[in-house]
């Protein structure tokens, strides 16, 4: 009788175990049969007629570390922890399906389950008293038997810890700490029990960095692992390991352990030795196990799977596990696979490295050391000499695999693929299971093995034996087994940043775990991650490193390039190998190059007029303060001010914006709606959120639509000196424009600011009232002028504001500021300067610094250059200029280079602040220097004002002259739109539109406005000529409005 297709008994209740007894019949067999443990299924059918159904019991332990930081200190009931719930599976659909499976692969046990989840995602934190944190998850796959998870981001601090916790019983794997940090950089964890578990991870306070867990694929088991559910596994013709028929195989025993797959499939395999005797961490295995490049990092073996009693099958502990390899040789004609596990095992697991034979000598019999069904390890004896076949699996290969015509003693049995036959004379390794018919039922039926032989030599390294096992290429045809040495050779990790020049040593510690009584070496090179030589680091060829008697800790050097890029994190590795007098325990360090370069989002302000119509497009520029080498994104939406959308502005919803490497600038464009309504300046926000790659140093915009229609008042600022007595006129001009048609009134209303009244100026209310046609009046504040007592007292300030607003004028800039500058004893002020920055190198912004009057000692005063929408280093070169007068010296020079670029941008500003200033003061207005970098790149439009008399019959032609600056290279267009102030069409001027075109290398345009004459008596009238549309071109804001001033000559 046989029961195979994935190792599983065809769907029977998972609730019974199945034993073939009387009346179990196989009617007619497949052609050319090809069963093999590799669980192909050859169409097999049984009549079942009697059943007995019966239970084993077994207690598993895990691999059980400190406790899970949750169990040792009090935290949130486990009830609050959010959990997540995945779909169910069935498992009597999924025994179904491996029975009719005709696909190669491991014994399947486990179905995945996609996700993506990291502590950021999911989860609940929660502080603990001593200021650490606790971050858990909990899972649930109804009707799993048992769970694994899968990590393909996984690197965790020093003294971070994870765990991973049956919610059903009282079993966990871990802790996995930063020694579990790889290159490859992902962990693949054992199986736990049950349908639910919980992830746990613990991270200090004082945690150097934060942790990165990716969590991509959970397994649910389905073939019951641990066996809680009543069904035998293996056939009872299988020989427990711990049976007398072992004892004279205790160390081979110890070299095969029991392989997990991709969290999903089992196999066996053989810790083997190499001829240098490094004790490398090579794991032979056979190819149809489904191990590449991609998942060897999955790879968990389970060390001493076994039976506690002879003839039990069963009760055996999966606690001695490790998790990860390196993908080493895969192979299919000869069906072999050989990995590199990334950690020694532990010397508590007390393993075998295996001896083995390549000479393809016939041996006269042979021993295998196997998991059937995954179970407890088993062994089984064939006492006829072996023969050479084909592969008995798929297409295979040619005289490449050894046939077994039968066992005497034991058999093979799904689950067992891969593992290892040795010669019964010479204990030696000499083939690896592919597949077979051998059963409970039919011990007779054949296994075939592939030759060690054939798989020693290969078309590439990845393909052949020899370059791992023999990389010094000595060439003998049979290595002895042995004990792992008593002396193991480590390598730590080192995480440092790279720092911005020069280069920065990591220095890794070589620790050899016992002084020995003669030299131990151990040859050492560097080799690439995302870390790449030369750029990021100074490669280290193969070098030898002695450690004399008595020595225990050596140190290796690598140099790490600064530099003052943005960039992830990045890894390179120091690997160890050939040791001699002692074993590789940990043969990789990793060199983990974080990044201490940061880039900053800023996004700029737009103020500008909105227009009578259409839209008009404000322009917000987001920029990166340092380059970065990939990609940078920020998410971007509007926000309602006082403006609304869609009546003011059309919204943006949020959208990404993203800054390819090297890239340091993007725009946002706004359409701001057009309107003739008299109303009030409002703004709108563009905000900046969810930054990838940077950090946010200004991450909200300020749309500022300016109010075009009707009206506006501003009062000026006034600044002077107060006098040494009596009382100085501190004359405010408060305008109108463009005038009105009827009376507007307005208050002016003083305010203290630092200034005090009465003491420093005289308070009161002025109200003004502007007739048709006025634009100026004024509001005169007396100033008291004093002798401070110590010679020199501080600018003061004070206000007028503008209330009470009548008639059809809205206020633009509503508050004047008042002042009143220290006159007593010298004084420093700075200058403004305003240059074009230029296309290359740079170019100096020299601002003048002036003492009035000259003292009679030393002076001194810091220039300190400070960001405004400028930005440093990209704009200017920023720094601190110490400045000193001597007695007589009135003025001294602070210089500024500005940075040149050929990049079109709006104008920008950055600051000179005089600060400290000893033996003067500084006058508050002019405390601060502004820098304004004029865009030179790019032309720019302007339309002049024109103010002429109107004529008393017939029209006159007010010409308006529009400039473009620079020239252009190709045609520049831009309309001339005209527009009603107190001036109104068509009685006072002909309106409409004039489309203006600049051909390559005009720079001037004329538009022109027939004005009405007449010989009414009448104000003085205005009309607007606006600048829209340009094609070409940008329109200069400040320039972008002509106004016609129609003087009245009647």
């Amino acid at each position: 009788m046989i029961f195979y297709g994935f190792g599983q008994l065809p769907s029977f209740p998972r609730s019974v175990a199945l034993v073939a007894v009387a009346g179990m019949e196989p009617l007619p067999r497949c052609g050319q049969p090809t069963l093999r443990r590799n669980n192909l299924w050859c169409h097999t059918t049984v009549l079942l007629t009697t059943l007995l159904v019966f239970a084993i019991p077994s207690v598993l332990f895990a691999r059980q570390g400190s406790l899970p930081r949750s169990q040792s200190q009090t935290g949130q009931p486990l009830t609050t922890v959010t959990q997540v719930v995945l779909p169910a599976i069935d498992r009597t659909a999924q025994l179904t399906k491996d029975a009719v499976e005709t696909t190669s692969g491991p014994l399947r046990y486990a179905v995945p389950i996609a996700v993506h989840i990291t502590p950021q995602t999911h989860g609940t934190w929660e502080s603990l008293p001593d200021g650490d944190r606790l971050w858990r998850l909990r899972f649930l796959v109804p009707e799993a038997t048992d769970l694994n998870f899968a990590f393909t981001h996984y690197r965790l601090p020093a003294g971070a810890t994870l765990h991973i916790v049956s919610e059903s019983e009282d079993y966990y794997e871990g802790p996995y700490t930063a020694h579990d940090n790889k290159a490859h950089g992902q962990l693949w964890t054992p199986a736990v029990p049950g349908d639910s578990a919980v992830l746990e991870l613990y991270l200090p306070a004082a945690a150097s960095a934060a942790p990165t867990l990716v969590l991509t694929q959970v397994n649910a088991g389905y073939r019951d692992l641990f066996k809680r559910l009543p069904r035998e596994k293996q056939g009872s013709c299988n020989n427990d390991v711990i049976c007398p028929e072992g004892n004279a195989w205790r160390n081979e025993i110890r070299s095969v352990g029991r392989l997990s797959v991709s969290g999903t499939g089992l196999c066996t395999g053989t810790l083997i030795m190499d001829v240098p005797r490094s004790f490398r961490r090579f794991f032979l295995t056979a190819n149809h196990c489904g191990l590449n490049v991609g998942n060897a990092p999955s790879s968990v073996v389970f060390w001493n799977y076994e039976s506690l009693t002879c003839g039990a099958l069963s009760g055996g502990s999966l606690a001695q596990n490790q998790t990860g390899a390196i993908f080493r040789v895969a192979r299919a004609d000869v069906d072999v696979a050989l990995i590199e596990l990334d950690d020694t095992p532990a010397a508590a697991f007390n393993v075998f490295y295996s001896g083995w034979d390549r000479s393809g000598t016939v041996p006269s019999g042979n021993v295998g050391i196997h998991h059937p069904s995954g179970d407890e390890k088993a062994i089984s004896f064939n006492d006829d000499p072996l023969t050479t076949s084909n592969s008995c699996i798929g297409s295979g290969g040619s005289n490449t695999h050894w046939h077994i015509a039968n066992w005497e003693d034991g058999i093979t049995e799904p689950g067992s693929s891969g593992s290892g036959i040795w010669d019964p004379v010479n204990k030696k390794l000499v083939g690896f299971l592919s597949g077979g018919l051998s059963s409970c039922s039919s011990p007779a039926e054949f296994d075939c093995y592939g030759k060690f032989s054939v798989a020693w030599d290969g078309s590439t390294a990845a393909t052949r034996l020899r370059d791992w096992l023999d990389p010094l290429g000595q060439g003998p045809m049979t290595v002895d087994g042995a004990n792992p040495s008593d002396r193991f050779l480590s390598i730590n990790n080192v995480t440092k940043a790279e720092g911005n020049s020069g280069t920065t040593a990591f220095d890794f510690t070589v620790t050899l775990s016992a002084a020995a009584a003669s030299n131990v070496t151990v040859t050492y090179a560097t080799a690439n991650g995302t870390a790449v030589t030369p750029g990021d680091y100074t490669a280290i060829p193969a070098t030898v490193l002695t450690f004399a008697p008595g020595q225990t800790s050596k140190s290796v050097r690598v140099a790490v390039a600064g530099n003052t890029t943005v960039e992830p994190t990045e890894t390179f590795v120091v690997n160890l190998s050939a040791p001699s007098g002692a074993t590789l325990a940990d043969g990789q360090g990793l060199g983990t190059i974080t990044n201490d370069d940061s880039t900053a989002l800023r996004i700029t302000d737009v103020i500008a007029t909105e227009g009578n119509a259409g839209t008009k497009d404000f322009v917000f520029t987001v920029t990166l303060s340092n380059p970065s080498a990939t990609p940078v994104t920020v998410t971007y939406a509007t926000a309602n001010g006082t403006a609304i959308a869609p009546g003011d502005y059309a919204a943006l919803a949020p959208t990404v914006l993203t800054f390819t490497p090297g890239q340091t600038s993007k725009l946002v464009r706004v359409n701001v709606v057009g309107d003739t309504t008299v109303e009030p300046n409002e703004t709108f926000l563009v905000n900046l959120s969810a930054p990838s790659g940077a950090t946010l140093a200004d991450g909200q915009g300020r749309g500022t639509i300016l109010n075009d229609d009707g009206s506006l008042l501003r009062i000026t600022d006034v600044i002077t000196t107060e006098g040494n007595v009596g009382n100085k006129n501190f004359v405010f001009t408060v305008t109108l424009l463009p005038a009105a048609a009827t009376n507007v009134t307005v208050n002016c209303v003083t305010a203290n600011g630092t200034a005090v009244a009465p003491a420093d100026y005289i308070a009161g209310t002025t109200p003004l009232t502007f007739t048709p046609g006025q634009t100026l009046k004024t509001c005169t504040v007396p100033v008291v002028g004093n002798s401070a007592p110590t010679g020199i007292e501080p600018n003061e300030t004070f206000f007028v504001n503008l209330t009470n607003v009548v008639g059809p004028a809205t206020l633009f800039d509503g508050q004047g500021l008042g002042t009143i500058l220290n006159d007593d004893g010298p004084v420093l002020s700075i200058n403004n300067v305003t240059v074009t920055e230029g296309n290359t190198g740079t170019s100096n912004f020299n601002f003048l610094v002036t003492l009035s009057p000259a003292a009679t000692t030393n002076v001194t005063v810091n220039c300190v250059a400070a960001n405004g929408t400028a930005t440093a280093p990209g704009d200017y070169t920023a720094g601190t200029t110490a400045l000193t007068f001597t007695p007589g010296q009135t003025f001294k020079t602070c210089t500024v280079p500005v940075v040149g670029d050929g990049v079109v941008e709006l104008n920008e500003t950055f600051f000179v602040n005089l600060t400290s200033p000893v033996g003067a003061t500084i006058i508050d207005p002019d405390f601060r220097g502004i820098g304004t970098i004029l865009n030179d790149e790019g032309p720019r439009l302007r339309i002049t004002d024109v103010t002429l008399t109107e004529g008393n019959a017939g029209t006159k032609s007010f010409n308006f002259l529009v400039t473009l600056s620079p020239a252009a290279a190709t045609n520049v267009t831009v309309n001339c739109v005209r527009a009603n102030g107190t001036a109104v069409a068509p009685g006072d001027y002909t309106a409409g539109t004039t489309a203006l075109t600049f051909t390559p290398g005009q720079t001037s345009k004329t538009c022109t406005v027939l004005v009405v004459g007449d010989a009414a008596v009448e104000p003085t009238e205005t009309f607007f000529v606006n600048l829209t549309s340009p094609v070409g071109a940008t329109i200069f804001d400040v320039d972008f409005r002509g106004i016609g001033t129609i003087t009245n000559d009647d």
